[in-house]
């Protein structure tokens, strides 16, 4: 029994084994597409496949209303080139294609009820024709079927001329798409601009909308909108508005008037703007000239050329002798200028605007405070003059070419040039021989180098204002003596030490300058200086102060103090009849004769302190001046 068992069982194993195979292939069979068609199950789908065949026609059934007429006859049965086929069921879809007379094989699709759809094609994928069946695949067995195609309903689309005649014409089948086709070529001076299937055409119709399905029979028109053209002007001056014209228009088209610019010279209209090829109405109205914006829009644009014209004047011995002017294109730079002029005994500083006042020999120009730019545009006529710097050697000369002048409005001198260390003298020989001319010299700065200025403007009696000292000076002995109508004083440098006389007799003089720390002497140094108000500091290195503000008679304010170094103070003070306040003076002079004169012609509101130790010299100092006897201001001994 068991044996016998046992042989029986193997035989069931086989069986069993080969029913799961065949099971496993069904299961695993891929879905085949052909012709160009693919094949996809939807969820749920049966496991069991087989095969459907569709036999397509060769020519498509045609509706009574084609018969009638063999020209329609023949354009619905041959206005296809292929046939596409769609076979649907809940769990799948697939889709192919193949020519007239056909045969599409759908392989491995699911068992089930398909819907079957056939459309005809033309070239363009425009459907002709439709055939629809159904069908039901059932396990294990090639299902062929034969499906049908009737020629779909169709309208006739017509496409006009603006004319009115047809340009061409589709046929379109119901429910589908007409095919826009090419632009029309608009009339002169138009363009096309879109299709409609208003009754009326003009510029509020309807555009057409070619995504619109056709349902009848559909004539479109063209609308055609009318260029219209632009000219703008470029200009750098004035206000020049565009103009527009049409084709129709464009014979009455002129070019702007430039009347309402002035003080330039109006040259041309230009195609360009680098001024190379000028412009007529003609050329310019030139519709094949001008470029596209928009289908109804073109530009273009000219450019108007001004000149300005820019006159040089050298102002040669101060008159108004005028050079050749030069002529600039207005907007571009002036960046060429003619040589520099020459004057004698005068240094070309440049070429300035400015005004100028009065006329002839005495015409004088106000300079602009810096020299023009030649990279700067030019827009409008202008004049320059040319700027002089003087010579040393052209000083005298100038000089004699100059009014008098007076010491509130002097003669103001541009700088000197040419000056050296050898020659700056030479500005006090020019002055000297022209001692009736009032002058300011301080734009002018003495060169560097100058040790020495002893004596240097002596005697310069309508010397206004000095020149700048350089900083290597160290001796202004008698620089300036006499100069009665100096009224501002220059710096002084710091390494000058002597002082000796500077400023003596300077009666106009009202300001007194710092000075340096390293002065010595200041004996003498503001004599008679009677429009000084007030004594500058007093350096601690000062030993001699002898005559120092003898005769400054308006200073009301003294140095507050007078440093312990000094050794002489005879007649510092002496008529200084407007001090007021305190001095404190340190000096330990014992010697009365270094006090002779020193506090004569002061008043009461001035209070002196000095040393008590020297109170005795003090007193006894300013007794030995004749006439006076004694002091008026109040003098106090100090510990």
């Amino acid at each position: 029994m068991g044996g016998g068992c046992c042989k029986t069982v193997e035989p069931l194993k086989a069986a069993l084994f080969s029913a799961l195979l065949l099971s496993f292939l069904l299961l695993s069979t891929t879905f085949i597409s052909c012709a160009g068609g693919a094949g996809s199950p939807a969820s749920g789908g049966s496991a069991e496949a087989t095969s459907l065949c569709i036999q397509l026609p060769s020519s498509v059934e045609v509706p009574a209303k084609y018969l009638a007429r063999t020209a329609q006859y023949e354009k619905v049965d041959s206005n296809f080139e292929t046939f596409t086929v769609s076979i649907t069921s809940s769990s799948y879809k697939s889709t192919k294609s193949c020519g007239r007379g056909e045969k599409l094989t759908f392989s491995n699709i699911p068992v089930g009820h398909y819907d079957v759809v056939a459309l005809a094609k033309k070239a363009d994928g425009a459907v002709t024709a439709k055939g629809t069946t159904t069908v039901d695949v059932e396990p294990d067995v090639t299902k062929t079927v034969s499906i049908s195609l009737t020629r779909l309903d169709y309208h006739t689309v017509q496409f006009l001329n603006e004319d009115g005649s047809v340009i061409s014409s589709q046929d379109v089948s119901d429910g589908y798409t007409a095919t826009k086709p090419a632009n029309p070529a608009p009339s002169a001076g138009k363009a096309f601009s879109f299709w409609t299937a208003d009754a009326t055409v003009g510029d509020s119709s309807t555009p057409f909308d070619f995504n619109t399905p056709i349902t009848g029979d559909t004539t479109l028109k063209p609308v055609f909108g009318v260029i219209t053209y632009t000219v703008k002007y470029v200009s750098p001056v004035g206000t020049f508005t565009a103009s527009d014209f049409t084709a129709a228009t464009a014979s009455g088209y002129s070019l702007p008037s430039t009347s309402s610019v002035t003080g330039l010279t109006f040259a041309d209209w230009y195609a360009d703007a680098a001024f190379s090829t000028t412009v007529d109405a003609a050329s310019v109205r030139d519709v094949t000239t001008f470029t596209k914006k928009d289908d109804l829009h073109y530009e273009k644009s000219i450019y108007a050329k001004w000149t300005a014209t820019v006159t040089f004047d050298p102002r040669n011995g101060g008159s108004a002798t005028t050079s050749a002017p030069l002529v600039y294109n207005v907007d571009t730079a002036a960046d060429s200028k003619p040589a520099d002029p020459t004057k004698t005994g005068a240094t070309f500083l440049g070429w300035y605007t400015g005004t100028v006042s009065g006329s002839g020999a005495t015409a004088t120009v106000t300079y602009a405070s810096t020299a023009y730019n030649f990279t700067t545009k030019v827009t409008s006529n202008i004049t320059l003059y040319a700027k002089w710097g003087l010579d040393i050697s052209g000083l005298s000369g100038y000089l004699a070419s100059l009014p008098t002048g007076s010491k509130e409005e002097p003669n103001v001198l541009p700088a000197i040039n040419g000056l050296t260390t050898s020659n700056w003298t030479q500005i006090k020989t020019a002055l000297t021989a022209n001692s009736s001319k009032f002058v300011d010299l301080s734009a002018t700065a003495l060169p560097a180098g100058i040790t020495t200025m002893e004596e240097g403007f002596k005697n310069c009696s309508k010397l206004v204002a000095a020149p700048a000292i350089p900083d290597s000076v160290t001796n202004m002995k008698y620089c300036f003596s006499y100069c009665s109508s100096l009224t501002a004083a220059p710096v002084i440098p710091d390494g000058v030490t002597d002082m000796y006389n500077c400023f003596y007799q300077c009666g106009s003089l009202t300001a007194a300058p710092a000075i340096p720390d390293g002065v010595t002497d200041m004996s003498r140094c503001f004599y008679g200086c009677s429009s000084l108000t007030a004594a500058p500091t007093i350096p601690d290195g000062v030993t001699n102060m002898r005559y120092c503000f003898d005769g400054c008679s308006s200073m009301t304010t003294g140095p507050s103090t007078i440093p312990s170094g000094v050794t002489d103070m005879s007649y510092c003070f002496r008529d200084c009849s407007s001090l007021t306040g305190v001095i404190v003076i340190n000096a330990e002079i014992t010697d009365s004769y270094n006090w002779y004169g020193t506090f004569v012609g002061l008043h009461s509101s001035l209070t002196v302190k000095v040393k008590s130790n020297v109170l005795n010299a003090v007193l006894e100092g300013t007794r030995l001046e004749s006439p006076y006897e004694y002091p008026v201001c109040n003098i106090n001994g100090m510990d």
